[in-house]
């Protein structure tokens, strides 16, 4: 499935989506203050994304069921 015409695709190449990408002055251009979050490597991609949606002061909504991440180990656990 592709974008829709008007979708805006941002791509990005490290685990923090504002980081580097044009994310935060689309947003704010936008005036779009609340996100809905999503996505793979939970541990990583979402947690750096969704402080840096704080910092920014964004309002988020993250739906764990639409999420996933490695089955990481801890000392041997």
């Amino acid at each position: 499935m592709l974008p829709l015409e008007n979708e805006k695709v941002v791509i990005k190449h490290i685990p923090n989506s504002f980081l580097g990408t044009e994310l935060v002055d689309s947003l704010k251009e936008n005036e779009i203050p609340d996100l809905v979050v999503c996505g793979m490597m939970t541990h990583m991609c979402i947690d750096a994304s969704l402080r840096a949606a704080t910092d920014y002061r964004f309002n988020f909504e993250l739906i764990n069921d639409a999420c996933a991440t490695r089955d990481l180990e801890i000392n041997g656990g």
